[in-house]
């Protein structure tokens, strides 16, 4: 069982230049489902004896300061922890007060377009993207011994458009950091998916 509670705000200029939202929200778990040791001692069973609570907040921005300029920005930051959780009363494991695993700490993301008319040339337009996105320390497990540290991500793309055709050249994690997407624990081994690495493209597209 879950409360949840949020409250948030929107705000914008009549123009629509400048836009702002903020949300803050709160939720208190119950009867969580969490790993116990089976009576027997051999062995683990998902039981619902746990509790947790995640509260936090999230802001998000754009901005159009001249033409054909847009900017946006965003941020969010989770502080979710397990409030109950014992892991095994007779061994005294308790987990109580760690982090969830799979939680960033925090994301944000930075970004910025702009399009440049060619008014009777070859080329009608053409479209710059530039973002940058980050993510916070995740913990891949109950006992928070294993980590992802932050990492950032770079991608940027070029558009060309001819009538109702675009080209596009395109780069994601342009910086080629080095992450893992995931990972987890079974049967006492740790299986990890590292995250992508560079990747260049091209793209075409029609419109009709």
């Amino acid at each position: 069982y879950s409360w949840n509670y949020e409250w948030g705000i929107k705000t914008g200029t009549i123009d629509n230049k400048y836009m702002m939202n903020l949300a803050v929200f709160y939720i208190d778990w119950t009867d969580q489902q969490i790993y116990q040791p089976v009576p027997s001692g051999q062995g683990s069973m998902l039981k619902n004896a746990g509790k947790s609570r995640s509260l936090g907040f999230e802001v998000e921005a754009l901005a159009r300061p001249i033409k054909n300029l847009t900017t946006n920005f965003s941020i969010g930051y989770t502080n979710a922890k397990f409030t109950e959780y014992q892991r095994d009363i007779s061994n005294d494991i308790d987990y109580s007060g760690n982090f969830i695993p799979y939680v960033p700490a925090y994301t944000w993301y930075a970004g910025a377009s702009y399009r440049l008319p060619l008014y009777k040339k070859f080329v009608d337009e053409i479209h710059f993207n530039a973002n940058v996105s980050g993510i916070g320390r995740i913990y891949w497990n109950d006992t928070n011994t294993i980590e992802q540290d932050p990492y950032q991500l770079l991608n940027v793309r070029i558009d060309y458009q001819i009538k109702a055709f675009t080209f596009g050249i395109w780069a994601r994690n342009l910086l080629n950091t080095k992450y893992t997407a995931f990972q987890f624990s079974a049967l006492g081994n740790q299986y990890a998916q590292p995250g992508n690495p560079r990747l260049l493209g091209v793209s075409f597209s029609s419109r009709f």
